[in-house]
């Protein structure tokens, strides 16, 4: 196995996880807190507003939102008790948030449904825009999958850059 290949991690059913935030208000008008907690695939419903993160051995990452045409950077976070630290310069917290329509398998940016989450058939594939194919994203045993070109590509995080991709299996490329 080579460098590259010890840097390269990919989720599995522990370490994949979507945390759907919990908004508390005074008056029901002004934002008081934000409340992180765990929600799995089948729970979450298009109007949660969610991270999509990941842990590795070199830590926890989110998956951003405003990545585009690039490959989508792997910003490191850390959640202490429902709190969220993002410890990646020039990311907010908007940048990570993620509604998910699971009927039609698509992941979409924070309030928007012009643009989503998907892969081309490349390793370094992962953008955010408006290609259809390899578009409909599922949970097959702990891991977000789609197809492309009839592949199978799983969404994990390359550590040696960091940044997210999609890869053809869950146990090594």
């Amino acid at each position: 196995m080579s460098n590259l290949d010890t840097k390269r991690e990919r989720g599995i059913s522990s370490n994949l996880f979507f945390f759907l935030v919990l908004l508390m208000s005074i008056s029901g008008l002004k934002l008081k807190a934000q409340n992180w907690v765990p929600i799995s695939w089948a729970d979450v419903q298009p109007t949660d507003v969610v991270l999509v993160t990941m842990n590795t051995t070199d830590g926890s990452y989110a998956l951003p939102n405003n990545g585009g045409v690039t490959t989508p950077k792997a910003v490191s976070v850390t959640m202490t008790n429902g709190m969220l630290t993002i410890n990646t310069e020039n990311y907010t917290e908007s940048n990570l948030l993620w509604n998910i329509n699971r009927t039609a398998g698509k992941i979409y940016p924070n309030q928007t449904t012009t643009t989503w989450l998907y892969t081309t058939d490349s390793n370094n594939g992962v953008r955010i825009g408006t290609t259809t194919n390899g578009s409909s994203w599922n949970i097959d045993n702990g891991y977000l999958k789609t197809s492309i070109n009839s592949k199978t590509r799983y969404l994990g995080i390359y550590l040696n850059t960091p940044d997210w991709r999609a890869y053809t299996n869950t146990t090594g490329n």
